[in-house]
């Protein structure tokens, strides 16, 4: 697989993931009435913005439900946006980038989701 394909479609990972931290911090909680997954969600974000160790240094960046959520929205958005615009490639050949993606990450940083092999 070419490298820059792999480059291209982490690009489009990350830019969605990122685009679900504007939703959460510009709608989601901004909500008047928050249901308790949300408020634990809010409670979560709030203390990771007031500590770096908590949620950085202790791993928690690995369990915040903000991240775990924007990083799912992330990973369906990029391949339903590979999907669409280029419609000449197979959807299996889509979802074999982004599962190399999530694989790469997972082997080689400290990542959500922890495996002894790759994902197939």
């Amino acid at each position: 697989m070419s490298k820059y394909l792999m480059i291209f479609a982490r690009i489009i990972l990350n830019m969605y993931h990122e685009k679900s931290h504007c939703i959460q911090k510009n709608e989601l909680f901004r909500q008047s009435n928050l249901d308790g997954q949300v408020r634990n969600q809010l409670v979560q974000e709030i203390a990771c913005t007031a500590s770096y160790k908590y949620y950085g240094g202790e791993s928690n960046y690995r369990l915040n439900a903000s991240e775990i959520q924007a990083e799912h929205y992330g990973i369906m958005s990029a391949y339903n946006y590979l999907c669409n615009e280029f419609p000449n490639v197979a959807e299996k050949e889509h979802e074999r980038i982004i599962l190399n993606i999530v694989n790469d990450k997972m082997m080689n940083t400290s990542y959500f989701v922890r495996h002894s092999k790759p994902f197939t």
